[in-house]
């Protein structure tokens, strides 16, 4: 089971079963509401079999340097997501909010030097 929720105005966490990480979210770009959409939207992706991205803070696109994101890679019958920090000048195509999934990186267990990659697992059943 996992869950994003606000916890009250611009802290928000995540739970991965046990596992509970709050997190701050900038509101200079996206209301509550509009990170509340994304997230839906998401896990929407996640239950039809696809991997997606999970904004944790997000600022203006044209003018931020990164956004702060959870990466969900659907594997078999469990979810195994990814803290990750999307660097804008990385991207191999311009940014759009409208298409953020394209920027998802292959999913990766261990880094180019074969450190493990931090993870967290759970079920892919419903809630």
């Amino acid at each position: 089971m996992y869950q994003f929720s606000f916890i009250e105005y611009g802290a928000a966490e995540i739970r991965i079963d046990d596992f509970v990480e709050p997190f701050e979210c900038d509101h200079s770009f996206w209301s509550q509401q509009d990170y509340e959409s994304q997230w839906k939207e998401a896990r929407h992706r996640v239950e039809q079999g696809l991997p997606a991205i999970f904004f944790a803070s997000i600022s203006a696109p044209d003018t931020a340097n990164f956004f702060s994101t959870w990466i969900c890679y659907p594997n078999k019958d469990e979810l195994v997501f990814h803290e990750w920090i999307m660097f804008l000048d990385q991207l191999e195509v311009r940014f759009d909010t409208r298409n953020p999934h394209i920027h998802i990186p292959p999913y990766e267990s261990h880094t180019d030097d074969g450190e493990p990659i931090s993870e967290w697992r759970t079920s892919a059943g419903r809630e």
